[in-house]
């Protein structure tokens, strides 16, 4: 009887070493394997990523990506070019490839899985946003300071997909690879940093004034917190431009923004206004059709290349607004949303309620000429000549306003004003005193 229980209790010890060594998993039963998916929106890059890097013990990786964004749209081509370095990022770390896929077939495919993540918002704060920035900038910390550990590997999976073509070209290339080189360039340049001042930049030049990182960062091809802390490095110890007209002043506009737009009442305007309808008049200034040759510049530029610079975006703002049409502020924000490269949805109606008298802004009798804004930065009417080529040959003293010009003078630049070029199709003096008005009335 002896012998028999020492054989047993030596079979027992025997048994419980074997699953200490083995974490405590009988060595004939195989450790179940993890599978986890993660859905990419604004959030096209490996880089800096805290839903991304959950996924690195996975034993099957899913990168799934489900597009929503209209192919007419101006950010599409933007987007197309991110998903495929987007793509090859993923490879290069192990993983099958993006997958695209509709939302019927991404609910699907996460039924089971150990873990679905989705992309997450590009910003620097989780705070509540104040009712102003003024106060909000006060009450800035970034959520978190460092950047997530680079991804060395992520798990493949054994999907086939084919990633969208398109044949049209973004004016800055898309995908986080481009992004980070731009942001090298940008930081840089930081005697141009530590200077920065938005105001001051041009608005009215053919090629860009300004850092153009702004498509980067909303489809997350770009880490917000990489910039401002890059950023922030490089222009250490230098006597630097003070918010909110500086670079990091302007990034945290967006994270403000950004922050405001989690209140139930962003969309819903301080300021109530019963704005009038001229379907006409809409489609005259989505096209760059108004008369007023300022206006039609950028509402062409911004069509063509999905970008105007933020002050050429306030006037063509202020005059489809309050400035001269008194169009709901609305069809600006679907007509944004179409053709900026930048789409946003929080940074767009944000800045149109701004522009509109809507929220926040107060002095709604100081409204864009859209007659003579241009002139001082552009007197002879270079970006004008360009967007609008009708008016190439018109003489600087009525580029701004060819109505004005003498049948002589339109007959000899080769446009006639209401045959070849069309006549404004409001009074700017007139409609601009009537607008502010209608506010002073309430």
């Amino acid at each position: 009887m002896i012998h028999l229980i020492v054989f047993i209790l030596f079979i027992f010890i025997c048994t419980l070493r074997e699953r200490t060594f083995t974490g405590g998993i009988p060595s004939s039963v195989e450790p179940k394997s993890s599978s986890s998916m993660h859905i990419f929106k604004d959030d096209l890059r490996v880089h800096d990523h805290p839903e991304l890097y959950k996924h690195i013990s996975s034993d099957v990786f899913y990168p799934v990506y489900v597009n929503e964004t209209p192919e007419h749209y101006n950010s599409w081509p933007f987007i197309v070019e991110a998903l495929h370095d987007l793509n090859k990022s993923l490879i290069a770390l192990g993983s099958g490839g993006l997958i695209i896929l509709t939302r019927d077939q991404c609910k699907e495919l996460g039924l089971g899985l150990d873990l679905v993540t989705c992309g997450h918002r590009n910003t620097l704060s989780q705070i509540r946003a104040p009712d102003t920035y003024g106060q909000f900038i006060k009450q800035f910390r970034p959520g978190r300071r460092s950047q997530t550990r680079a991804i060395k590997r992520l798990a493949g999976h054994d999907r086939i997909s084919v990633l969208p073509q398109c044949d049209r070209k973004p004016v800055v290339p898309g995908g986080e690879t481009a992004g980070l080189a731009r942001l090298a360039d940008v930081v840089s340049r930081k005697k141009w940093l530590a200077t920065f001042n938005k105001p001051t930049t041009p608005y009215n030049t053919i090629e860009p004034s300004t850092s153009m990182l702004s498509p980067y960062l909303a489809r997350g091809c770009l880490s917000v917190l990489r910039v401002y802390n890059e950023v922030t490095a490089a222009t250490k110890g230098m006597d630097v431009t003070a918010p909110p007209v500086s670079f990091i002043g302007q990034l945290l506009w967006r994270e403000y923004f950004y922050a405001f737009s989690q209140r139930p009442d962003f969309l819903r305007p301080a300021r109530e206004v019963i704005w009038g309808k001229s379907p006409a008049h809409l489609q005259a200034f989505k096209e760059g059709r108004t008369g007023f040759p300022l206006v039609d510049a950028a509402m062409r530029q911004l069509r063509a290349t999905g970008w105007i610079h933020h002050l050429a975006r306030h006037l063509v703002a202020c005059f489809l607004t309050r400035g001269d049409l008194w169009i709901d502020w609305r069809a600006g924000v679907a007509i944004f949303d179409e053709y900026l490269l930048d789409r946003d949805d929080a940074l767009n109606n944000a800045n149109w309620q701004w522009v509109s008298g809507s929220r926040w802004f107060t002095r709604v009798w100081q409204v864009y000429s859209p007659e003579s804004y241009g002139k001082k930065n552009d007197p002879d009417g270079a970006y004008l000549r360009h967007w609008v080529p009708e008016l190439k040959a018109y003489p600087a003293e009525y580029i701004y306003t060819p109505w004005k010009a003498p049948v002589a003078v339109q007959e000899a630049a080769g446009c006639i004003v209401g045959v070849d070029y069309p006549l404004p199709i409001v009074d700017h003096h007139t409609v601009s005193m009537d607008n502010i008005s209608k506010f002073r009335l309430k």
